[in-house]
């Protein structure tokens, strides 16, 4: 099994996405749907918190590949997923995720969600992002 962490999504989107929390809610779901497959050892989100701390490092989808492969390394997982949500018009938005190599620096997939509406309530967040999240975890299940 290979082992894998998940960076939190950034929101370029905080328009249409008006929960304060889906960035962090997101990386969650990514984590619990990762764990799910059974083919990843995944880093959960507070371990790694804890682990980039300690070490004085950051992580976040902004990062070149070649940086998050250089944490990846450090905090020793064999990917890391990072991505974002993105304004898609003025009422809509996607989510667009990559899987970088920590070994090489490489994308070794991308993946990008279909249009989702606006989402302003927990409710929305669990009928849009999170089948969103599993279709794109189902897909890099296939991939990597």
């Amino acid at each position: 099994m290979s082992s894998i962490a998940v960076a939190k999504l950034n929101n370029n989107a905080s328009q249409i996405l008006m929960l304060d929390n889906i960035p962090t809610r997101a990386q969650d779901v990514f984590v619990t749907e990762l764990v799910k497959t059974g083919k990843y050892t995944v880093v959960g989100s507070d371990p790694l918190k804890a682990k980039l701390a300690e070490m004085g490092l950051s992580l976040n989808s902004d990062m070149a590949p070649t940086a998050v492969a250089q944490v990846g390394q450090k905090i020793g997982v064999h990917d890391i997923v990072t991505g974002l949500f993105e304004g898609y018009g003025s009422v809509d938005s996607i989510i667009q995720v990559r899987v970088i190599r920590s070994s090489t620096g490489s994308v070794v997939w991308t993946g990008q969600s279909p249009k989702l509406p606006k989402v302003s309530s927990d409710a929305e967040f669990n009928q849009h992002i999170k089948p969103a999240i599993q279709q794109l975890v189902a897909s890099l299940k296939a991939a990597v």
